[in-house]
């Protein structure tokens, strides 16, 4: 079973050129969005809520940072499973 839908005699391959282009937008991003949910808290909650607000801002950090990992791990060690079928 093919993990891609391309048609039949395609190459179904990245080059290292579109996986940098990948990992690039996506560290962009991520830079971005570190650092606008932190400055967009104060403004969303009050002041005797922020401390709560950035605890569990950075919980929910975490505990995408392991999960992403680990789920992205699992991905890559059962590729026949990923398909989009």
């Amino acid at each position: 079973m093919r993990a891609c839908r391309l048609p039949p005699g395609s190459e179904c391959s990245l080059t290292t050129g579109q996986v940098l282009v990948v990992a690039l937008l996506a560290a962009a991003a991520n830079v971005l969005f570190a650092t606008a949910y932190q400055v967009c808290l104060p403004s969303l909650v009050t002041t005797a809520e922020l401390a709560e607000g950035n605890a569990k801002l950075q919980g929910s950090a975490s505990v995408a940072a392991i999960g992403g990992r680990s789920m992205a791990g699992l991905a890559a060690e059962h590729p026949h499973r990923t398909t989009l079928s």
